[in-house]
């Protein structure tokens, strides 16, 4: 018999709003101590679950375990240094044909012409819409030259609210037609996030600078499991004096994950800023290292090359 303390192992279906709150406070709970004394089950508790819920919700939207998590930040927080300059000499040597030469295949980039830019849209046809991904909630948009958009919302701070997304887009191209297909939305992002994206080329189309342009093509370059920092960036790019403008375009980047900006640490290999979240950054950057050693761990789960984890399905409800 459980005590009047314990939460009850019956829980009801829980949203996948609700599902993804609690694997974020999850996430900082176990990434803010992860020494060899933190239990994640008594993380789970503290969030009102027990251990086996939290761990298939967990799973739900991560593909992986809470032990896992866990095991993955530690081994990150045990490394003495980040060999990062020669990942990128690779990357740009011969026209971005090093390591991220697979993933600058699978992702296409094409920018916004000044027109374009200039009449903020006007002619242009945005489609937009919500739905679930393994990383939470997000807004889609995108239109006949490819993606244009995709950002998360958050619960945690700083909090992102869906009405924000949408003041965001509409901000970005302001006489740009836009509509509203949550039905297609929902279904590219099943796809964006399931286990068969790289069947085919993916094309984002961007408006920035040509210098955010030109990071932003550096961080495809980068292999996915690969990371770099700001100041090695900026040398890459011919810029070693510029590694303030460098954050500046990462930070400008409206698309999340498929451009990945998640991958830019601090010169010391400390987390920096996220603007969807630094819980985000830290799963993302977890989910990558057990990509590229998914038999790391006993009951590690596979994963994409730079998208979700391999079977990692996008529930309409989790923790059922």
């Amino acid at each position: 018999m459980r005590s009047a303390s314990e939460p009850s192992s019956d829980h009801p279906r829980t949203s996948s709003h609700e599902a993804y709150s609690k694997v974020a406070q999850a996430i900082r709970a176990l990434g803010q101590n992860p020494s060899a004394n933190t239990d994640w089950r008594t993380v789970a508790r503290s969030l009102d679950w027990t251990p086996q819920h939290l761990q298939r919700v967990f799973a739900d939207w991560a593909g992986i375990t809470p032990q896992q998590f866990l095991q993955v930040v530690r081994m990150n927080a045990a490394r003495q240094a980040l060999d990062r300059e020669s990942v990128l000499e690779a990357s740009h040597s011969a026209g971005l044909s090093g390591p991220g030469r697979l993933h600058d295949l699978v992702v296409r980039l094409e920018a916004a012409t000044p027109g374009q830019w200039k009449s903020g849209g006007q002619g242009l046809q945005v489609v937009y819409g919500f739905g679930d991904t393994p990383f939470g909630r997000a807004l889609l948009a995108w239109t006949a030259h490819g993606i244009t958009f995709l950002q998360f919302t958050s619960e945690l701070e700083p909090t992102v609210t869906e009405d924000q997304l949408l003041e965001r887009l509409q901000t970005q191209w302001p006489a740009a037609e836009h509509v509203h297909d949550p039905s297609e939305a929902e279904h590219r992002l099943t796809d964006l996030f399931g286990p068969n994206r790289l069947g085919a080329p993916l094309s984002l189309w961007v408006r920035g600078t040509n210098f955010q342009i030109q990071v932003w093509r550096a961080l495809l370059a980068l292999a996915p499991g690969q990371t770099t920092s700001y100041g090695d960036l900026a040398q890459s790019l011919g810029h070693r004096q510029s590694a303030r403008a460098v954050a500046g375009a990462v930070a400008a980047n409206s698309i999340a994950l498929l451009i990945p900006c998640h991958r830019v640490l601090r010169a010391n290999g400390a987390l920096s800023g996220y603007r969807w979240g630094w819980e985000r950054k830290r799963a993302l950057l977890a989910w990558e290292s057990l990509a590229q050693s998914p038999n790391a761990m006993d009951g590690g789960a596979t994963a994409t090359d730079g998208g979700a984890p391999r079977g990692t399905r996008v529930p309409k409800t989790a923790g059922s």
